[in-house]
């Protein structure tokens, strides 16, 4: 039985050959401003997004290439997009990736072509890693606004929610906060506070699914942490850990604020490294 092999793709580099002086008649870049890990197993899907700027002229043609030392040159997509004369447009395209052993070293080459002969090239330098770092995980997680009178905070060595009076005063965990309007102290405040050391960090980029721990531990040291998180809606994703550690990913996936406060409520998607300890 063939094993298969879990590795994640990170970058390395990313240039983009291309004009970005506003008077050229075609502008293209990779979108991805941070280059983060991407983990895969042998026939996964990633997609590459592509930005394209015309002035214009009419692109006819985009085509996205990759090329290693095991498969080669293959074309990836070989596309014609629906983008307009003075457009910009994002165009994503889906990657399945193969195999890789680890330690490959990849490049994507996307090249963007107009009828007036114009033509932009855009590489981007991967390798292949090997990801040891396995998640416990809690989907559809329920936690209530602090109004509710039901439980407000979730315990991090629990993974469960909880009423923050009734567990130890040392256990990590982060909880609702309360409204401190007091002529409408039922309203919901959208927050999440910790005052067991946890802090929280948003980064909008990373892949809940299929971020790993290096994507992780790169986009949190490239982000402001607090131990306050504010304006939470539905879709966010949040980093959480101490100032310099990692403990895993939050994933907002609806927020819901009814009229009253009983059924105010959040509901998320929580995965923990599992090699997390407490601190001593």
């Amino acid at each position: 039985m063939r094993t298969t092999l879990t590795c994640f793709l990170l970058s390395l580099l990313l240039l983009t050959a291309c004009k970005r002086n506003e008077q050229s008649p075609l502008v293209a870049f990779f979108s991805d401003s941070h280059d983060v890990a991407v983990p895969i197993d042998a026939q996964r899907d990633i997609y590459i997004t592509i930005s394209v700027i015309t002035n214009g002229v009419h692109v006819n043609k985009i085509t996205l290439e990759a090329n290693d030392n095991t498969y080669g040159m293959r074309t990836i997509k070989d596309t014609v997009p629906p983008i307009g004369v003075n457009d910009s447009r994002k165009i994503n395209i889906k990657f399945t990736t193969p195999n890789y052993a680890s330690n490959t070293m990849l490049t994507l080459l996307a090249r963007v072509f107009t009828e007036e002969g114009d033509i932009v090239e855009c590489r981007k330098y991967l390798t292949v890693k090997s990801s040891d770092i396995k998640w416990d995980m809690q989907e559809s997680v329920t936690m209530h606004s602090a109004a509710s009178g039901q439980k407000y905070a979730f315990s991090v060595p629990q993974m469960t929610v909880v009423f923050p009076e009734t567990i130890d005063n040392d256990t990590l965990m982060f909880y609702d906060r309360a409204s401190a309007d007091e002529e409408q102290p039922q309203l919901m405040t959208m927050s999440w506070q910790s005052d067991k050391g946890l802090y929280f960090a948003r980064f909008e980029s990373l892949d809940f699914s299929n971020a790993n721990i290096a994507a992780i531990e790169q986009a949190y040291q490239l982000t402001s942490r607090d131990n306050v998180i504010t304006n939470l809606k539905t879709d966010d994703v949040i980093i959480y850990g101490t100032k310099t550690e990692v403990f895993g990913l939050i994933k907002i996936l609806l927020v819901v604020d009814e009229e009253g406060s009983a059924n105010d409520r959040y509901i998320f998607s929580i995965k923990r490294r599992s090699d997390f300890k407490l601190q001593q």
